[in-house]
């Protein structure tokens, strides 16, 4: 208990006295992905098989050798604090009750692949190409249609012993296997034994999970509900249905929602939690995992993993410059621009997000024509929002429905037509209405949720008047939006988030498919809807990508949406924080195993 006091005492001067500032790919790593050209099997990960782990002495971390990209970070060290801000106590521990910061605590099947250059896959936004994950408790995987999807679950995968945790004795340091993995999926998605009591906060996308099938200790079988190229993506990625929980704890105290029944298999574990001022993670000793870039290093390097819980921004920035903070996530462009002005030696890195669209009706007047939606698009000036609106920090170019490199056709290889449709031209838009029988404009209105960008909606109704169309707000909470546009209610433009940078390009590509829900253009394009299909049937990567390019084309060509720029947030960290290149999301367990501090630099930096 004294430890306990002790703790919360020094997060409570650290935190009180930020405010008065304020005012003031190897074997044992799980590999890389390999593809058949047929895209028909994917296999990830070793050959050999590991045993179950056991505490090992720890050894000195290898030097850095020969040319590899990540040489930059330097040596890696082991101990000391890794400390992070999060803006707000978890409002859970278990991922059936909601969104929230689970992947703090809980591992999933896979991660991004830690060894791809960043160069080649900057991992800045939340969509990751199969290609560029790699496997965390599945070593490998295979694929061998399209409606299925095969994991090899790694063996000597151990649930922590935790002193700490009331959960830890219940599971007794015992093996995770498939069978865990099947009920975690099972209990969350409603499926087998859980048909009809699935957690009501399903991500959309995973809905595409049929079954979950353990055929041994360490084989699962997913099986989708309809063709899908996607469902191992998904499968692969840190979203709240994929991680997984003990089924000890569950059956024992009904959920896990407390931070002493957290039971989990990763690198870091609970010491002490204090709402509303800080958590406390230590090294799992028995950690089974060693580090891609170095495989003879066991993780985690860091010794503790402290997360302050400071909602306030300012306080967060006097933490980032007395250097009691290594890692701020999630700062709006005119935050970070100030702290680039007082602090220049706080490294920044930016996350491009999914941006704004309008969504047209086009099977209604006078959206069924095409000059007249072209209008709007010519009537937005990008540039000047990419510049003024968002301070330069987000990229002026437009995008269909997605921003993903190899799945667009690049703006400089746009047609000049295409190119002319997207570029601030009031004049022709003006021109374009009276031809389309509006010389005069015409009265619109957008519907739109009262978490959306109203101020970003002030701008384009700004623009649209002077084209003589002026737009009314509809603000509604995003419950009654949600029911009113899927019903079809709207009759005239719904605001979306139709830029897609955060899911796989096939999936915010539906939203154009006339036969999907959530189509809110009403556009029934046969020549689309065409493509569409076809790719979703598509085995082969190649034919897949070009079938999404030419899907993207005609969204850009057929001017459905009024499309604005994806938003941007920055995450920012001391120069000493190591092995980060700013990835997205560094609030995951597994980035943090893998992150070390340098020492040196911050004791010359007089930290």
């Amino acid at each position: 208990m004294k430890r306990k006091i002790v703790s919360f005492v020094m997060s409570f001067i650290i935190v009180s006295s930020l405010v008065a500032v304020s005012c003031s790919t190897d074997e044992d790593t799980g590999g890389k992905v390999t593809e058949e050209d047929t895209g028909q099997k994917v296999t990830v990960g070793a050959d050999e098989e590991k045993k179950v782990v056991e505490e090992v002495e720890e050894k000195e971390p290898v030097t850095p050798s020969g040319g590899d990209w990540w040489n930059k970070f330097g040596e890696p060290q082991y101990g000391g604090t890794i400390t992070s801000r999060i803006a707000s106590s978890p409002p859970h521990f278990d991922p059936f009750l909601g969104m929230g910061p689970s992947s703090i605590w809980l591992e999933t099947l896979g991660m991004r692949d830690w060894t791809v250059d960043r160069e080649t896959w900057a991992h800045n936004v939340m969509y990751v190409p199969a290609e560029y994950s790699s496997g965390l408790i599945a070593e490998s995987w295979e694929w061998p249609d399209l409606e299925t999807v095969i994991f090899h679950i790694r063996k000597g995968v151990l649930w922590a012993n935790n002193p700490n945790s009331e959960a830890s004795p219940l599971l007794n340091g015992r093996e995770l296997t498939a069978y865990d993995i099947e009920w975690s999926y099972n209990r969350y998605h409603g499926l087998g034994n859980f048909t009809g009591q699935g957690s009501p906060y399903r991500e959309t996308p995973l809905k595409v999970v049929a079954s979950v099938t353990a055929t041994d200790k360490y084989t699962l079988i997913f099986k989708s509900a309809y063709p899908s190229y996607d469902m191992r993506e998904i499968l692969l990625e840190n979203l709240p249905g994929t991680q997984i929980v003990a089924r000890e704890v569950v059956e024992k105290w009904g959920d896990m929602n407390d931070w002493k029944h957290v039971a989990s298999t990763g690198p870091f574990m609970f010491e002490d939690y204090v709402t509303d001022s800080f958590m406390n993670l230590t090294k799992n000793p028995n950690y089974w995992g060693y580090h891609e870039w170095y495989p003879e290093n066991k993780l985690p390097y860091a010794d503790k993993w402290e997360l302050l819980i400071i909602p306030d921004v300012a306080t967060s920035m006097a933490a980032l410059r007395t250097g009691k903070v290594d890692l701020v996530e999630g700062l709006s462009w005119e935050q970070a621009d100030n702290l680039a002005r007082t602090n220049p030696e706080i490294v920044q890195s930016r996350l491009p997000a999914d941006g704004t669209t309008l969504d047209l009706r086009c099977d209604m007047e006078p959206f069924t024509d095409l000059k007249v939606r072209k209008a709007l698009q010519m009537s937005i000036d990008l540039e000047t929002i990419a510049n003024s609106f968002y301070g330069g920090y987000t990229d002026p170019v437009p995008m269909g429905f997605t921003g993903s490199p190899g799945f667009m056709t690049p703006y400089d290889e746009w047609p000049q037509e295409l190119k002319d449709g997207y570029a601030y031209n009031p004049e022709g838009a003006r021109a374009l209405l009276a031809d389309a029988g509006y010389p005069n404009g015409f009265n619109t209105n957008v519907v739109a949720q009262n978490t959306d960008d109203l101020d970003l909606l002030q701008v384009i109704k700004s623009y649209f008047s002077k084209i003589n169309v002026d737009m009314e707000i509809k603000v509604m909470d995003p419950a009654s939006f949600s029911s009113f546009v899927l019903a079809g209610k709207h009759d005239q433009m719904a605001c979306n988030w139709n830029i897609g940078l955060m899911w796989p390009p096939a999936y915010t590509g539906l939203e154009y498919y006339s036969k999907h829900f959530r189509n809110l253009v009403h556009n029934n394009d046969s020549i689309y809807d065409g493509i569409f299909e076809k790719q979703l049937m598509s085995s082969d990567p190649v034919e897949r990508k070009q079938l999404l390019i030419q899907a993207n084309d005609r969204v850009l060509e057929q001017y459905w949406s009024v499309r604005v720029l994806p938003t941007v947030t920055l995450n920012v960290f001391q120069p000493w924080l190591k092995g980060y290149s700013g990835e997205l999301t560094a609030t995951q367990m597994y980035y943090a195993a893998r992150f070390w501090i340098d020492q040196d630099i911050k004791e010359a930096m007089g930290r």
